[in-house]
């Protein structure tokens, strides 16, 4: 089961093909850049030792290294049963998180109530956020 990532507040490097967080994109007194930090530190070296073609090789290899043969930058299409719909992830992660309650419950490190007061609290300051 694989969950997309185009929800959260990140997107792809359009070198390295890594996805990061918006954050990753700030940097040289510029905002969203196309690559990460990472790449761009590592461009600039390959720039120093060997200017504009070295830097372009660069981008060029760690392209080729997860674009598919066609030249096409995106993802490979998964299959039906490789992703999850929205509903099987919030059933998921329903079991999951009942489990956890449900164990640190029998250890006796919390209580139900505690849970439901935690979530009441994190409610209204979601809500007064707003």
């Amino acid at each position: 089961m694989t969950i997309d990532n185009t929800c959260s507040a990140g997107k792809t490097c359009s070198i390295c093909g890594k996805w990061y967080h918006l954050t990753e994109y700030n940097y040289g007194n510029r905002n969203n850049r196309s690559y990460c930090r990472i790449c761009n530190k590592e461009e600039k070296a390959a720039y120093s030792k060997g200017g504009v073609v070295a830097a372009r090789q660069y981008r060029e290899n760690m392209r080729a290294t997860w674009t598919n043969r066609k030249g096409n930058f995106m993802a490979e299409k998964l299959n039906k049963e490789e992703t999850a719909t929205l509903e099987e992830v919030v059933v998921s992660q329903s079991y999951e998180i009942a489990a956890l309650v449900s164990l640190l419950e029998k250890k006796g490190l919390l209580t139900r109530e505690e849970v439901i007061e935690e979530i009441k609290k994190l409610r209204r300051i979601s809500i007064a956020g707003m």
